[in-house]
C-alpha cells in the first residue's frame, strides 16, 4: 500500500483482484473500511463501532446488532454525489434469501443481495 496524500491509499495486488473493491467496503463487515487512526485509538474498538464516522452524505442514525443500520442524510450537498437522495437509509440484516426475495415482491425492500441461482 502506498499514501499518497491525507486522502489518497494506493494498493497494489501481486494479481488481479475484482474483489477488492467489495472486500474494502462495508458490505461484508467492518474489517476492510479506512477509519481516522486517532478518533479509533482514542475511543478504542468497542465505543468506535457504537459511534461510527464516516466523510460520505449520510451519517450514522442508529443500529441493533444483528437486525439493522440506519442513516440519515447529513443535509448538506456532498462533495462527490451532491445533495442526498434520500432523507434516511436502512441496510437490514435478512440471512434467508428466500425471505429477501419475497420482500422484494411485496415492496418491503428496494434493494436485496440475491444469488445468481435464484430464479423469482
Amino acid at each position: 500500500m502506498e499514501v499518497k496524500d491525507p486522502y489518497t491509499l494506493i494498493v497494489y495486488c501481486k494479481q488481479p483482484s475484482p474483489f477488492l473493491p467489495y472486500l474494502l467496503s462495508d458490505v461484508g463487515g467492518q474489517e476492510g473500511l479506512i477509519v481516522p487512526k486517532d478518533v479509533y485509538e482514542k475511543l478504542g474498538e468497542e465505543k468506535f463501532i457504537k459511534q461510527p464516522i464516516g466523510s460520505g452524505p449520510y451519517k450514522f442514525h442508529s443500529h441493533v446488532l444483528g437486525s439493522y443500520l440506519k442513516l440519515e442524510a447529513m443535509g448538506k450537498p456532498h462533495w462527490r454525489d451532491g445533495m442526498p437522495r434520500y432523507k434516511t437509509v436502512t441496510f437490514r440484516i435478512i440471512p434467508e434469501e428466500s425471505t429477501r426475495i419475497a420482500m422484494l415482491e411485496t415492496g418491503e425492500v428496494n434493494i436485496a443481495d440475491i444469488s445468481r441461482e435464484s430464479r423469482f
